[in-house]
């Protein structure tokens, strides 16, 4: 093994450890980051509700009257879910919580859709 092996190995560890801790670094930023994320309830194409998920201890269950009957959905702990549907496959219920900015519940029968948006940070800018 000669000397610009050597090198050329040192440089590509040091990289591959730079690369490693800036992953680590962006991954600890992402989930610090304090934002406040607001569910969106879709009902038939419309904006039926908008409900802030950034409180602390927020508890509430309503219904919601979808193509096929009601849908009893629940938010918890900046968490929300469908906890009842009458579609036939119930998918939307067996999505269980979501949390996370862009994840979603769609219960296509009943035409509710329900996501995740975050309310301060932009996505895109166009010109």
């Amino acid at each position: 093994m000669t000397r610009a092996d050597r090198y050329l190995m040192s440089g590509v560890l040091v990289i591959a450890l730079i690369s490693v801790g800036l992953f680590y670094c962006n991954s600890f930023l992402q989930q610090s980051r304090v934002g406040s994320r607001v569910a969106c309830v879709k009902v038939h194409g419309r904006l039926i509700k908008r409900i802030d998920l950034s409180g602390q201890g927020t508890k509430a269950t309503f219904i919601l009257q979808g193509s096929m009957g009601p849908a009893t959905v629940e938010v918890e702990n900046k968490s929300i879910r469908m906890s009842d549907a009458p579609c036939p496959d119930r998918i939307c219920v067996g999505r269980g919580w979501i949390e996370q900015p862009g994840e979603s519940i769609v219960c296509i029968p009943n035409e509710i859709n329900i996501y995740i948006e975050n309310g301060d940070e932009i996505d895109a800018v166009t010109r």
